[in-house]
């Protein structure tokens, strides 16, 4: 009965450390990073703004989607600017930025920007 239990613990074991040799880690570049933070600081006192990425997978991209929930009374255009500015100060110069309404079929862009 022991050697079963065992054998079971060692199988067990070994597919642990095969599962673990064989993932790939997370890894958030740079870039990523930047992401990150930029979206951040454009959520800190901005309920409406729900996500933030990069609009392709390209390498190198330089295109901002900002997915926001379609609140009335605010400017987009200047929360384009925001959002430029905020980039800007996250290490993300000259983006162009997509203001896009989220859940929206198809995509609703309220505001576009090519940041200086």
């Amino acid at each position: 009965m022991k050697t079963k239990h065992f054998l079971l613990v060692l199988i067990l074991f070994v597919y642990a450390g095969l599962y673990i040799a064989t993932s790939t880690p997370d890894k958030c570049d740079n870039d990523c990073e930047r992401t990150n933070q930029t979206f951040m600081n454009l959520r800190l006192n901005r309920p409406y703004v729900s996500t933030l990425y990069r609009c392709t997978n390209r390498q190198g991209s330089d295109t901002l989607c900002v997915f926001v929930s379609d609140t009335t009374g605010i400017d987009w255009n200047l929360f384009a600017d925001t959002a430029c500015m905020v980039a800007s100060q996250n290490g993300l110069p000259r983006q162009k930025i997509f203001i896009i309404k989220s859940g929206a079929t198809p995509p609703d862009t309220l505001a576009k920007k090519v940041c200086p």
